[in-house]
Formats: C-alpha cells, sequence, structure tokens
C-alpha cells in the first residue's frame, strides 16, 4: 500500500512539472502576442489554452480510476 501510494504520488509530482511548464510557456505567448497581434498567435492561444484545460481533467479521471 505504502509503495502504490509513493507511486502516485511520483506521478502526481510529474504532471505537476508538466503543467507548471505549459503555463510559463503560454507566459512566453503572452509577451508576444501584447507586442504584435497576429490571427497565428490568436491560434496560438487556443492551442495552449485547450490543454490547460483538457490536462488537469485528465489527471483527476486518472486518479478516479485508481
Amino acid at each position: 500500500m505504502c509503495r502504490r501510494d509513493s507511486g502516485e504520488m511520483g506521478v502526481s509530482m510529474k504532471g505537476l512539472i508538466a503543467y507548471t511548464g505549459v503555463i510559463l510557456w503560454y507566459i512566453l505567448v503572452l509577451m508576444f502576442t501584447t507586442k504584435m497581434l497576429l490571427p497565428i498567435n490568436i491560434i496560438l492561444y487556443f492551442v495552449i489554452t485547450i490543454p490547460l484545460l483538457i490536462i488537469p481533467t485528465t489527471l483527476i479521471k486518472k486518479y478516479l480510476k485508481r
């Protein structure tokens, strides 16, 4: 039981690291979009915001299944 719990914590930590990485990338895009607003940048917004919503939900679903 203890080993399984520690393993789950490791998975959640990896998820948090990936999530923070995505947020950092999102901040970089925000900096670029403020300099020049182009349709490409708007597309990038959606490309980044959709994973931001999907990643946490998938992590929660994996936790509920276990």
